[in-house]
């Protein structure tokens, strides 16, 4: 009698578990650590780096085209991550017979595996193999492997050109999408794996058993070894998408709160060059002389206390004048300073509010975005105080401004009397 053979694809591919973490391994009853020497890993590569070095080209090319920062893709693997279509590295379970007619101490199945896995490259060259580990410390298990890959497609018109897709990378290698007696590209495809292994396992002397009554996926003996921890992970897994449904609603609301401090900013913007365009006004009002410029004037004190031209007292009033301008000057100049600060702190509340508006698709960046929406409302409260202040300074440049021309109006009275006065002698 022959041996069944299996080329069981999975979905989510799970390192930890591939490597032996001891921290997921020591939770997992059927795993032996005594019966580790028997595990080999053939291939392992980190699957973030791998994709630094499968898809980093095409993120580049993609995000250097570009015009607008908030549809740039920052990490392709995260962005992948979150798509709930899409896993960013599958996994096929590979095995030879079962624990009655082979267990773990199988070298003919060992090196039948190991062919089958160095064929990899040559019969999938869409389908990166990034992990091939086989495992002999199940007790009561059977020798077998998994493989990690990533499917790579090329030639898309939108986005990347160069992307993570499984039905597109199928299709490169020659399995096209069209449906024939219900089969997909994905199982005319594990079909063919699975061809491969038998005529490996033919070259070896290995008889492969096809039963005629098989339930799909049924034939891994290992999945039921799994069975517990595949539902734990289930389970959180729909623990976690609870939370990513009420994240996103979360973040959807924080996205109408921060259009209306956009609107908030913008009149905000329109009352400050308001006050702009008033201080501007009083600039240009200003025909006084400065201190320096009446400090200039040069004349003669006549024997009447004034001088050549000009009152001696009014002279006196003229500095008091220039000195009192300066200090209007200097509260206009804060002012403006205050004006300035008012819109760097605008156009950074702006920048935050776009980017938090716009890097949504990952869970961690939903919560960065809801903490600046707290820091938003800081900034809008310090600027509204800001704002409050402008006014005041400018009511104090208009009193200063009123005080000025009110002074001068009682030495022009005088002076008048004086010439008065000498004209009566």
């Amino acid at each position: 009698m022959g041996k069944t053979i299996t080329t069981h694809n999975g979905s989510v591919a799970n390192r930890d578990h591939n490597i032996r973490n001891p921290k997921v391994a020591s939770k997992l009853a059927h795993i032996d650590g005594s019966l580790s020497s028997g595990n080999e890993t053939l291939i392992d590569e980190r699957p973030r780096e791998a994709y630094k070095r499968i898809f980093g080209e095409a993120l580049k090319e993609y995000n250097d085209r570009q015009p607008r920062p908030e549809r740039r893709i920052k990490d392709y693997y995260n962005h992948i991550d979150a798509d709930v279509k899409k896993h960013p590295v599958y996994e096929m379970i590979v095995q030879v017979g079962d624990k009655n007619d082979t267990g773990i101490n199988a070298p003919v199945e060992r090196a039948i595996i190991k062919e089958f896995i160095s064929g990899w490259p040559a019969r999938n060259p869409n389908l990166e193999l990034i992990g091939a580990y086989i495992h002999a410390d199940e007790r009561d298990g059977t020798l077998h492997a998994h493989l990690d890959y990533i499917p790579v497609a090329h030639g898309y018109k939108n986005g990347m050109h160069t992307q993570n897709g499984l039905v597109k990378a199928l299709g490169e290698q020659g399995f096209d999408t069209v449906k024939r007696n219900k089969e997909t590209a994905q199982i005319r495809w594990e079909a063919r794996e699975n061809k491969a292994l038998e005529d490996i396992c033919n070259l070896h002397g290995v008889e492969v058993d096809h039963p005629k009554k098989q339930k799909k996926h049924l034939n891994t003996p290992e999945y039921k070894e799994y069975r517990d921890e595949i539902n734990e992970l289930e389970r959180t897994r729909d623990v976690l998408k609870n939370n990513l449904n009420t994240l996103l609603e979360t973040a959807e609301k924080a996205s109408k709160t921060v259009e209306k401090e956009q609107g908030d900013i913008k009149h905000l913007e329109r009352q400050k060059r308001g006050l702009q365009s008033e201080i501007n006004a009083l600039q240009n009002k200003k025909t006084i002389l400065t201190a320096a410029e009446v400090n200039a004037l040069k004349g003669t004190k006549t024997l009447m206390g004034g001088l050549k031209g000009v009152e001696y007292r009014e002279y006196q009033a003229l500095k008091r004048t220039a000195s009192r301008v300066e200090r209007v000057e200097t509260e206009r100049d804060r002012a403006l300073a205050m004006v300035a600060a008012a819109n760097k702190r605008v156009v950074l509340a702006e920048r935050k509010a776009d980017e938090a508006m716009n890097e949504r698709p990952s869970v961690m960046l939903e919560l960065r975005m809801m903490k600046l929406q707290e820091q938003f409302e800081r900034m809008r409260n310090r600027l509204k105080k800001l704002i409050n202040v402008i006014p005041e300074q400018l009511g104090a440049i208009k009193a200063a401004i009123g005080n000025i021309l009110n002074d001068r109006e009682p030495f022009q009275q005088e002076r008048e009397r004086g010439f008065e006065r000498e004209l009566e002698r």
